[in-house]
């Protein structure tokens, strides 16, 4: 009866030692993959802020051509229309013609 036990004891002492292995190597392959995964997002954090800086760089640029454009469209209007309204032989001769 002691030798039965001691049989099953050590069958199930076995068991557990391999089910341990096998927890071992699963947890040694996920830590591979936490570790290479934890890698590429620190590679892809630096490219997304690389990327955010330069689409920064380009709103701004992007926002000091619009400001130039709207000034020089404002001057250009203000011209043409200081322009029409001071050419008066201009509306003198249409006057004439209706």
């Amino acid at each position: 009866m002691i030798d039965d036990d001691n049989t099953d004891l050590e069958a199930e002492n076995l068991k557990l030692k391999k089910q341990i292995e096998e927890v071992q190597v699963e947890n040694a392959k996920l830590q591979r993959e936490n570790n290479r995964l934890f890698d590429e997002n620190r590679f892809l954090t630096r490219i997304n802020e690389a990327f955010a800086d330069e689409n920064d760089n380009l709103r701004e640029s992007l926002n000091r051509i619009k400001t130039k454009k709207s000034k020089r469209y404002e001057e250009e209007s203000e011209e043409e229309w200081s322009g029409s309204n001071n050419n008066d032989e201009y509306d003198k001769k249409e006057a004439r013609v209706y």
